[in-house]
């Protein structure tokens, strides 16, 4: 389909609560660039190529299989084992899809495999289009990659979570700056020993003045510095 109706639908999984996603080729590109989860791309794999010459077995004239270098490297190879003159038209980025084809055509090619925009972009200089469909092989790997990504990020927000309440019951202020020296952990007990409020603070530079300027101190050299606040 449209692959802005892709990102979309994408979006709305998100916010019913989807944790990874699984696309593939330049649908897959648009949505990591709409939604803030891991999109696992599926990958095109030898046996879908075959797949799709299935119905190009009288073909005598070259046949483009168009995509991302990553998905199509190797397909000439493929062509070469099943007597087929296949040529690889890698992309940069979808934005060359009409030059790719248009070039392709020049060249006398006559047919192309490839995905939904690139199928379209064919039929609009005369030429056939063949859908690579993913088989079970590629979802089946991108399945599991898919699930066993999840498990890491569960564990990841268990553990992170851990974390927040040790902090927030420790006896101790502390705060915590990342390398950008933007205050990323400041607990109850440092809101009252410095008399600031999370809410205030949190995402902020540290202050150019006052006892957490020694933070700064700390991250440029990696030093410890030990000092008591009353």
């Amino acid at each position: 389909g449209d692959l802005n109706e892709g990102a979309l639908a994408a979006q709305r999984a998100v916010a019913q609560g989807a944790e990874v996603l699984v696309s593939r080729g330049g649908t897959a590109l648009l949505i990591k660039e709409a939604v803030d989860v891991p999109v696992v791309q599926i990958e095109v794999s030898p046996f879908d190529i075959i797949r799709s010459l299935e119905t190009l077995r009288d073909q005598r004239e070259p046949i483009g299989v168009i995509g991302f270098r990553n998905l199509i490297y190797g397909c000439e190879s493929i062509g070469k084992v099943l007597g087929v003159d296949l040529r690889e038209l890698p992309l940069a980025s979808r934005e060359e899809v009409p030059a790719v084809i248009r070039a392709a055509a020049a060249a006398g090619i006559r047919v192309i495999i490839g995905g939904n925009a690139a199928i379209k972009q064919a039929a609009s200089h005369g030429l056939k289009g063949v859908l690579v469909v993913s088989g079970r092989e590629a979802l089946f790997r991108s399945l599991h990659d898919a699930l066993r990504l999840a498990d890491v990020r569960r564990a990841e927000r268990g553990r992170a979570e851990l974390l927040r309440v040790l902090v927030g019951s420790a006896h101790e202020g502390i705060v915590a700056v990342d390398t950008q020296e933007r205050i990323t952990v400041f607990n109850q007990h440092a809101e009252r020993l410095l008399g600031l409020k999370a809410g205030d603070v949190l995402g902020t530079p540290l202050p150019g003045r006052g006892p957490l300027t020694r933070l700064s101190q700390v991250l440029r050299h990696g030093t410890d510095e030990h000092e008591d606040i009353h």
